[in-house]
């Protein structure tokens, strides 16, 4: 049951960043959620080319127990491998596939892209990251071999 949760709550934030890609003025949708920031772990694992239209970082994180969705309840996130918007501000020239990162997640759901990075740094090699599934023990991943596969959802 607590899989279903979090795959739903998935599933409704990708719908609605995605719905943020070039919206062509499509409303964002009303909520009377304040914007909140999480701080936030994971590997990179993808991003778009420099000259895509829009900015954009797949990224696997750690699980975010506080996340909220756009009704106001609390929504915890499992782990997962996901495509994160950026802010103008982020600075990419000095990440990779296969770097770790910390990153802030800001997310005004009555924005018209509800979810960016607003913020992002790479850690230093090493640092250990936590994958927590449902129900199992904590997962540990290192850097893969080839850290271009991002299809670890």
């Amino acid at each position: 049951m607590k899989k279903t949760a979090a795959v739903a709550t998935f599933l409704a934030l990708v719908t609605i960043l995605v719905g943020g890609c070039g919206g062509g003025g499509a409303e964002p949708p009303e909520s009377d959620v304040p914007p909140r920031s999480y701080e936030m772990r994971g590997m990179v694992r993808q991003i778009s080319p420099a000259d895509a239209e829009e900015r954009q970082i797949w990224i696997h994180h750690e699980a975010i127990p506080e996340f909220v969705d756009i009704r106001g309840n609390a929504a915890p996130m499992d782990a997962m491998t996901m495509p994160f918007h950026l802010t103008e501000s982020v600075d990419l020239s000095e990440v990779e596939p296969g770097d770790k990162v910390s990153f802030r997640l800001d997310v005004d759901w009555g924005a018209s892209v509800p979810a960016r990075i607003g913020s992002l740094e790479v850690l230093v090699p090493g640092t250990p990251l936590t994958f927590e599934e449902s129900e199992t023990e904590p997962v540990t991943e290192e850097p893969a071999e080839d850290a271009a596969d991002h299809g670890d959802h």
